[in-house]
């Protein structure tokens, strides 16, 4: 069937343009959309690849663009409501952006000299307020005054914004309009959904977290700065826009556009390019033999969640015959900089090339591609042993950032992954233990990663990691005293407290267990919640608690002292089991198990502790008590006391 020429079309726009699109219509985010769902670390990947886009305009790409993907918009048949069919994440999350870097432009206006040194930076900004409040407003440039005017800006501001949720599925629906139509942060926080009972931001939508990681980034951005990255957002960021007249043909584009296919990635290129490498120097049947054991190797990793694919695109049940290179190559070519770095006594450079801008287009391009294949393999040997420290197991459960650095410390000393004995076996476990404790800061800390806390600290480490004459005491020292002169004890403790990251269960289970010398092994676990979530009899176990309100339970609930590890199929059969029936096993499972069938230290400690008491009951108090004993075994591993 032909097409008519107005049932699609797409669109190069820039950010600007894209959402100047709706003139005086709306962005629609439909009734059947999944909530809004992204979290602190797509907001800081997005916040780096604007900064990075900046970077290479200053280096040498003065007109370069940076693509941000494809949007599926459904016009409909009046053309009034611009339906987002995909890329409502991304939309919302430019919008939320703009909002924040418009506010801190307002802040930072009334600040800049009117002296002629600082006209052009003060036009600039100027500049930015008018295009951000058009675009995100439909404000007429004539109507927006040149300083910043709350009265006016609000007249502006109210019921005039271009987006609209409709979800079914997102509690929070109404966030964004509140977030656009106030004129500071502090009134928008007010209004904003908060839960009182909650600890620090886990009161709040996960919309107005990712403004407020927005509006902080802003803020520490000086107003040269804030004026060149807001540039470079609405002028240089681009997407396809994809407009369709055809809710049916919009739905089939979006189905096949995020389908099962697999994109070409980067290590199929430079896969591609050594291959070649390889034919003209006659190495063929070595280089295949080499890359037969790495994808072996790979799959054999990604099997084991060792390696998790960051695409959602990708096939996850083809990575064992076709697993995804790039996570290897980068932390390969993370070795390679620090390498580099050491030669020539500089540090290391913290903006980081992309894998095929670095190994296709460097004049160094791998000689020898053998060597370059072995190296490979090496990176893969070392995640293949070090899959066997639990150390490891707990830290995969955290950010998963670390990867970068891990093998360019075993790389130049394979000898600690080729020869099992003592020595080399508490070096790898003290080498682990420093990124768990990091990244343990990183969980509970609202810090990017790309800040100076995380990113930058670590690939000044990773310098040392790849010098020889640096042994680990030497930075562990370094690791020490970064994390001591940071930090506080007791702010992690509160920190630590107020999170309910899955994360710090396993953690804290692995740390329990080398309190009680307990041999700690992670096989499949659930988070088990010993005052369970729900069921018939949730309201007596409540009041069993000595808890009031259903908000209060709610926050009770997820406290790192009410949860523990237990195999999946124990956890199954206690399901919402009364506190005494977990410890016993006497539930209506048909292998009669409990938490002392388990071979995880918690669940075994509460049945040793509890087992002579006829009625245990759960407590709010004593929930209250094991995430304070929690927080400070957490707290002190981190500080290596």
């Amino acid at each position: 069937m032909d097409i008519m020429d107005n049932d699609i079309k797409p669109e190069l726009c820039t950010i600007e343009n894209y959402l100047k699109t709706v003139q005086k219509r709306t962005f629609l985010v439909p009734e059947y959309q999944r909530a809004y769902v992204w979290k602190k670390e797509h907001c800081d990947k997005l916040w780096s690849d604007i900064e990075a886009q900046i970077n290479r305009q200053t280096e040498n790409e003065k007109d370069s663009n940076y693509f941000f993907g494809t949007v599926i918009i459904n016009c409909g048949d009046q053309n009034k409501e611009l339906a987002l069919i995909d890329g409502q994440q991304r939309t919302t999350t430019f919008i939320l952006l703009l909002k924040a870097l418009l506010l801190n432009i307002n802040d930072t206006i009334p600040k800049i000299k009117t002296d002629e040194e600082s006209a052009t930076l003060l036009r600039g900004l100027k500049k930015r307020r008018t295009t951000i409040i058009e675009t995100l407003y439909r404000a007429d440039t004539d109507d927006i005054e040149e300083y910043p005017n709350p009265q006016k800006d609000k007249i502006i501001q109210k019921d005039t914004s271009i987006y609209k949720n409709q979800s079914c599925n997102d509690e929070f629906k109404d966030e964004v309009q509140k977030i656009l139509e106030n004129t500071t942060y502090d009134e928008i926080k007010k209004l904003v959904f908060h839960n009182p009972e909650a600890k620090e931001d886990n009161k709040y939508s996960q919309y107005f977290k990712n403004f407020k990681f927005f509006y902080d980034k802003a803020k520490e951005l000086s107003a040269p700065e804030l004026n060149k990255f807001t540039k470079v957002l609405t002028g240089n960021c681009q997407i396809i826009q994809i407009k369709s007249w055809n809710f049916d043909q919009a739905v089939n584009m979006f189905n096949s556009l995020n389908g099962d296919g697999e994109p070409l990635r980067d290590s199929d290129i430079i896969f591609a390019k050594l291959y070649s490498e390889a034919l003209s120097k006659n190495q063929k049947d070595s280089f295949l033999k080499i890359w037969k054991d790495n994808r072996e190797k790979l799959g054999n990793l990604y099997k084991r969640k060792i390696f998790i694919p960051s695409n959602s695109r990708i096939n996850k049940n083809l990575l064992d015959k076709n697993p995804d290179f790039d996570p290897v190559l980068d932390q390969y070519m993370f070795y390679l900089r620090a390498k580099k770095a050491v030669s020539d006594g500089v540090e290391l450079d913290t903006t980081t090339p992309g894998l095929r801008n670095f190994f296709s287009n460097n004049v160094n391009y791998p000689n020898n591609v053998l060597d370059f294949s072995n190296k490979i393999l090496n990176i893969l040997e070392v995640w293949e042993k070090l899959s066997n420290y639990n150390t490891l197991c707990v830290l995969l459960k955290f950010n998963q950032n670390f990867k970068h650095f891990i093998p360019s410390y075993f790389l130049d000393k394979l000898y600690l992954i080729q020869n099992d004995n003592e020595a080399n076996d508490k070096e790898i476990n003290n080498f682990l233990n420093l990124f768990l404790r990091l990244f343990t800061l990183y969980e509970i800390d609202e810090k990017s990663y790309s800040s100076g806390l995380f990113k930058t600290f670590l690939l000044k480490r990773q310098v040392q990691f790849v010098n020889n004459n640096i042994n680990l005491q030497e930075i562990s020292n370094e690791f020490d005293k970064h994390i001591k002169g940071k930090w506080d004890i007791e702010t992690v403790k509160k920190l630590i407290y107020s999170c309910t990251s899955d994360a710090l269960v396993f953690l804290n289970d692995f740390l329990f267990a080398k309190e009680i010398n307990y041999k700690f092994v992670i096989s499949q676990p659930e988070i088990e919640h010993i005052m369970c979530r729900c069921g018939r009899n949730s309201k007596t176990v409540r009041d069993n608690a000595n808890i009031k309100s259903e908000n209060e339970f709610k926050n009770y609930l997820n406290m790192l002292g009410n949860k523990i590890l237990l195999e999946l199929e124990i956890n199954r059969g206690v399901g919402n089991a009364w506190f005494k029936s977990k410890l016993t096993g006497t539930v209506s499972d048909e292998n009669n198990r409990g938490y002392g069938d388990s071979i995880y230290p918690f669940a075994r400690y509460l049945v040793d502790k509890y087992k002579s008491v006829e009625s245990p009951q759960w407590t709010k108090e004593l929930i209250e008590e094991y995430t304070e004993k929690a927080c400070d075994r957490i707290a002190k591993f981190i500080f290596n006391i």
